[in-house]
């Protein structure tokens, strides 16, 4: 039998409605993630990655958790879905994941 792959995705995947996932599957997430950001992330997601990125974090996860959160064999990630992986697969606590996709969006946001 095969193997089955989790992947997660990097910056650029953010949609129209994401945060309608995320208000409805995990809304302790979304206060988690206004927050940490100081404001809802989702309305200013297209403004830069201090926003971008923790919106695309916390919508990844309520994918994963509106799909069941299935194992997998492998849990992957591009660029900043590999920090959703490694929550998904346990190595991260979710809001360790955050705290480092916050920290992540907003320093690469000020160039650094």
């Amino acid at each position: 039998m095969g193997r089955t792959a989790i992947l997660f995705p990097g910056q650029g995947s953010h949609e129209t409605g994401m945060r309608d996932t995320v208000a409805r599957t995990r809304p302790d997430l979304l206060s988690l993630v206004t927050e940490l950001v100081g404001e809802d992330p989702f309305p200013r997601a297209e403004l830069g990655t201090n926003f971008a990125q923790p919106a695309i974090f916390c919508a990844s996860l309520a994918g994963w958790a509106a799909l069941g959160r299935p194992e997998g064999d492998l849990m992957a990630g591009h660029s900043l879905g590999e920090l959703g992986a490694l929550v998904a697969a346990g190595v991260l606590s979710e809001r360790d994941g955050l705290r480092l996709v916050v920290l992540r969006g907003r320093l690469m946001q000020e160039g650094r």
